[in-house]
């Protein structure tokens, strides 16, 4: 009974992990049309990949200990592009936690 109850724990934990995750983008589709806008240049092809794995690595690396609410934000922005981009959601992430570690400025007149 209690091996039932743990598996039944466990798999009601994994969808909530799961939408903590990292978002998946189609990196594909985005590459092809960055290399496409400059002639299907291999280069842009190359460099676009190789710039998004590194964001995504990076945040991977730092993902759970974003705050939900900038994960929230910064995906919707991401998302902007169409198939998604880690590079706007790595500096997403960033601009917004550096906004959140200054504060609200005040208006003066």
């Amino acid at each position: 009974m209690n091996d039932k109850i743990l598996i039944a724990l466990l798999l009601t934990a994994l969808p909530a992990a799961a939408q903590d995750a990292v978002p998946r983008y189609d990196v594909d589709a985005l590459c092809a049309a960055a290399a496409g806008t400059l002639g299907n240049s291999s280069f842009a092809r190359s460099a676009c990949y190789e710039q998004e794995q590194t964001s995504y690595d990076g945040l991977k690396a730092r993902w759970a200990a974003v705050p939900a609410e900038v994960k929230t934000t910064c995906r919707k922005i991401a998302a902007w592009t169409g198939s998604g981009s880690y590079i706007v959601l790595g500096g997403c992430v960033d601009v917004e936690l550096e906004a959140r570690s200054r504060g609200t400025p005040g208006f003066r007149y």
